[in-house]
């Protein structure tokens, strides 16, 4: 099963159209705020989608949690849980939640690790990326899920960077 995570794109909407037209078969696609969009956007029909402090319309959720094929997502943005300084308070929201994995965004700088044998990930910003991969203009994340393990893959817009790859044990 295949998961597509964005965030970050702060008005950028045709790059969320562009990734799902790449990536068309994916069980889920997440978007963990700041698009700067209206929350009845066409592309959150297909996106599902939490607030960001950059967005404007609050009729988005400020968490969300979803089974994807009996695989358990907590999303946010990571300004509600003071990512900026520490990932323990998204750790127990995502684990009172029962997740598996933990989307967020907020920092636009891609992360993927594991804590306490849950997956988080930040798919950074596909528009206005920040830290050490920024000089790749910008990332989303490809999470591929089977019974054995979590795979998170980062993708530009040029491309999957394969050395960006990261494998998780379920």
């Amino acid at each position: 099963m295949r998961i597509i995570a964005v965030s970050d794109t702060h008005g950028d909407e045709l790059v969320l159209k562009e990734i799902v037209t790449e990536y068309p078969d994916c069980a889920a696609y997440f978007y963990a705020g700041d698009s700067e969009l209206a929350a009845n956007d066409a592309v959150f029909k297909t996106y599902q989608a939490v607030v960001g402090n950059m967005d404007f319309d609050q009729s988005f959720p400020k968490t969300l949690t979803a089974d994807v094929a009996g695989f358990r997502v907590f999303m946010t943005h990571g300004h509600f849980y003071n990512v900026r300084v520490t990932l323990d308070k998204l750790l127990a929201a995502g684990q009172s939640a029962g997740a598996q994995l933990i989307i967020y965004g907020h920092t636009h700088v891609a992360l993927a690790e594991e804590h306490a044998g849950v997956v988080i990930v930040n798919p950074g910003s596909i528009s206005q990326p920040r830290g050490p991969l920024a000089k790749l203009g910008g990332t989303f994340a490809i999470i591929d899920v089977d019974a054995e393990q979590i795979k998170v893959q980062y993708a530009s817009r040029t491309g999957i960077r394969p050395e960006l790859t990261r494998v998780f044990d379920r």
